[in-house]
């Protein structure tokens, strides 16, 4: 009889039931795949937070930094730096509070306990050494050890500065003019070239160099070029009443320049000093007074970082010295 009951009995696209099955049992691995999944990058060693997400972890086993700095040089002397902290702890929304001054932090197991998912930036000082910001907020905190390493480069000695003048030849280093070679007083522009090494195993980069002429009257304008690639100069604002220790009378005329990029261990880079005399005027009998500043990471009155990068001479009131180094001066003489 056509359309009777013997007929075997087909889902609406012919599917049995044995492929029914399958499809079921796929689904159901797929569905605890997920989970499985989920469970893992949902777990204590997470450094993603999601809203909602607990942020404690098992006993025992909350979150510390245990940090390790060499010498840059070559890496084979191990460092015994302090550590201060800054700390943003998660809201429960998934935002983080404020970036907070967190103390002395001390590295290790036994040392600060933090929270999951803290977003921490260290200052790593030691003397004699460039102090420099460790940011790990692109990596909040996970449950257990975190480990950080890193270098730091000594600054003990200071750069050196070497002078020449229009001729080419090394000026003496005397801001009297004693014997020996002197640069010649002019009405017109002077052009000398000034010479910055780094000692052997130390890094003085970025750095501020100040430029004075003891009489404004003759000199109008100094302008500081770089001849080396890779260095770069601009115009720094010096903090009120910060002179030189050479020469601090109020006729001076003085510039300083932020100075980036200057080799490390044994280095070398070059200057151009364009001089330019007040109209009508010579530089003749005038005294010039060279220095120079290593900056470095430091901890500003707010109590929030200064990394190198956007380090200072002094903290953000214009009271206290934050550089790491002041280079051995040199001073000359226009005859």
């Amino acid at each position: 009889m056509k359309g009777g009951f013997n007929k075997k009995v087909k889902n609406k696209k012919g599917m049995g039931a044995g492929a029914i099955m399958l499809v079921v049992l796929i689904s159901v691995i797929a569905v605890i795949g997920v989970f499985a999944v989920t469970q893992s990058i949902g777990g204590e060693d997470k450094n993603t937070p999601d809203v909602g997400v607990d942020t404690a972890c098992a006993s025992g086993n909350d979150p510390y930094l245990s940090l390790t700095f060499a010498n840059a040089t070559d890496g084979s002397q191990t460092l015994s730096p302090t550590y201060t902290y800054t700390v943003s702890h998660i809201n429960p929304d998934g935002t983080y509070t404020d970036e907070a001054n967190g103390g002395t932090l001390t590295s290790g197991s036994s040392g600060t306990i933090l929270t999951k998912y803290d977003k921490a930036k260290v200052l790593v000082s030691l003397s004699g050494y460039q102090d420099k910001v460790i940011d790990l907020t692109d990596k909040p905190l996970k449950c257990g050890n975190n480990p950080v390493q890193g270098t730091l480069w000594y600054d003990s000695v200071g750069a050196t500065f070497t002078v020449f003048n229009s001729d080419g030849v090394k000026v003496v280093d005397s801001a009297v003019g004693t014997s020996g070679t002197n640069e010649t007083g002019s009405t017109s522009t002077i052009n000398q070239e000034i010479r910055v090494q780094s000692p052997a195993d130390e890094s003085h980069d970025p750095a501020v160099i100040t430029i004075e002429a003891n009489n404004n009257s003759k000199v109008s304008d100094l302008e500081l070029t770089s001849l080396t690639n890779g260095v770069t100069v601009e115009t720094y604002s010096l903090p009120s009443g910060f002179f030189s220790s050479e020469n601090t009378t109020t006729t001076s005329y003085y510039e300083a320049w932020l100075v980036k990029g200057i080799p490390a261990d044994g280095g070398i880079a070059n200057f151009n000093l364009r001089i330019e005399p007040t109209s009508g005027q010579s530089t003749q009998s005038s005294s010039f007074f060279l220095n120079g500043y290593s900056l470095q990471a430091f901890q500003d009155k707010d109590g929030l970082f200064k990394t190198v990068a956007d380090a200072k001479l002094r903290t953000s009131d214009g009271v206290t010295n934050k550089f790491s180094k002041q280079w051995t001066d040199y001073d000359w003489f226009h005859e």
